[in-house]
């Protein structure tokens, strides 16, 4: 299995504080498991207003395999700053 190293999470624009990924919603079927995510401030709760997806199987050998990873676009997203 890869593991994707992904950039850190800057604080937030609004309070300084610390970011963190929050799951929203999940999902499951006989194929895969998916969750819905954001991207909240530990402070303010300031948050993106999109929200992202994740989600993944087994593969044949047993390895995890992403079908679909948002999290490298929401930190993008998140550390953006306009």
């Amino acid at each position: 299995m890869n593991r994707k190293t992904l950039k850190p999470l800057k604080p937030c624009p609004f309070c300084g504080s610390k970011a963190r990924f929050i799951a929203a919603t999940h999902n499951s079927s006989r194929d895969g498991v998916g969750f819905d995510f954001e991207i909240c401030c530990t402070g303010c709760d300031m948050q993106l207003p999109e929200r992202y997806k994740i989600e993944f199987c087994l593969d044949r050998d047993g390895n995890i395999e992403f079908t679909r990873d948002d999290r490298e676009l929401a930190v993008s997203e998140w550390n953006r700053r306009r």
